[in-house]
């Protein structure tokens, strides 16, 4: 969906500053567990604006390289939210839960407890947390999807993995670590396994309740 953000910035220039903001909806979860097909579901449904932090502009070779290019998506997007989000609801494909978990999952850091949402969100300076202006998303949804379904559906797509989602389909732990951290960053987490693509639809808008 295109969005001409430089007309709308103008119009910003001269709307009041007490304009009510609309939601900004993140859809997480690994690849495999159907975040794409509910977030063109909800946009059409809500007539909502897609966002997406997942296309890197460069491959990066490093762990920390692949970090830092995450984080660029998330503050260019976080920049895009400001002003389209007065305009309309914004979908989200990821956002700084993903680039996290992945980060802290390569040294099996596990996450106790979370409770940095009130804060601005949270990033990372030479291998320190730091905070970042970044936009806070109104609520946070992470599918899950039991492991042998959701490496059937890779492999239905035919599609050559990548080395962080090898290792995901191949590193046990990794990918617990990972998972446990998008829950923790989440307001809520679907178990998706057993669920139509109607059923989980359904499922999310009943958590959107009050939100939208």
């Amino acid at each position: 969906m295109s969005f001409n953000i430089q007309a709308y910035a103008a119009a910003d220039a001269i709307n009041s500053q007490y304009q009510q903001l609309h939601p900004v909806i993140v859809i997480e979860g690994l690849d495999g567990t159907g975040k794409s097909t509910q977030i063109e579901l909800l946009a059409k449904k809500l007539n909502a604006h897609q966002l997406s932090t997942s296309k890197l502009m460069n491959q990066p070779r490093t762990k920390k390289e692949r970090y830092h290019s995450y984080m660029e998506n998330n503050r260019l997007a976080s920049k895009e939210m400001c002003v389209i989000r007065k305009h309309q609801p914004i979908v989200v494909d990821r956002y700084i839960a993903s680039t996290m978990s992945s980060y802290y999952a390569h040294f099996s850091f596990y996450p106790f407890a979370f409770n940095e949402w009130t804060e601005p969100y949270l990033g990372m300076q030479n291998g320190q947390l730091a905070l970042h202006k970044l936009t806070i998303p109104t609520i946070v949804i992470n599918i899950e999807l039991d492991e042998p379904i959701r490496v059937k559906r890779l492999e239905e797509r035919g599609l050559v993995l990548d080395s962080n989602e090898q290792k995901l389909v191949e590193d046990d732990n990794y990918r617990t670590c990972m998972k446990a951290w998008l829950c923790v960053m989440s307001t809520i987490t679907i178990d998706a396994t057993s669920m139509s693509v109607e059923e989980l639809h359904a499922c999310i808008l009943l958590q959107l309740q009050g939100v939208i």
